[in-house]
């Protein structure tokens, strides 16, 4: 019963890691595994979390690749982020819970507002409109 407990929790605790996902500032995710790893459902149940419509509607042009291999490497999650870093998670003994909160922490310090992007957008639009307009 403990270890039902505790799986419930744990459960718990990934979901509301689940809730905060977003992509803005990611732009591309590549997943690879080896089904017959025996930890190759940390990267399965990360990837289906994170390729939700919900989530995906939050930055429409990041790019999800998965790779399944069978040359028994450990799974690994590749971010590409906007700003040209790129974040690797080896996921071979992490759980997925720790999988998501390093996912949001780095999320969290590389975000990109959607009010910046917006504002640049239209400071763009606009000069765009004044150069056309001298022509």
């Amino acid at each position: 019963m403990a270890a039902r407990v505790a799986s419930n929790s744990a459960s718990r605790y990934f979901y509301a890691e689940v809730k905060k996902f977003h992509l803005r500032p990611v732009k591309k995710l590549s997943f690879q595994f080896d089904p017959f790893h025996e930890n190759a459902k940390t990267v399965r149940d990360f990837y289906f979390h994170i390729s939700s419509k919900k989530i995906r509607k939050t930055n429409e042009g990041c790019v999800f690749k998965a790779d399944v291999v069978n040359d028994r490497s450990e799974p690994t999650i590749s971010v590409d982020l906007s700003n040209g870093l790129n974040v690797l998670f080896k996921c071979s003994n992490l759980s997925a819970l720790e999988v998501a909160k390093e996912f949001n922490h780095i999320l969290k310090k590389y975000d990109v507002k959607e009010e910046d992007t917006t504002i640049k957008l239209k400071g763009a639009l606009q000069k765009e409109a004044k150069a056309k307009k001298r022509k």
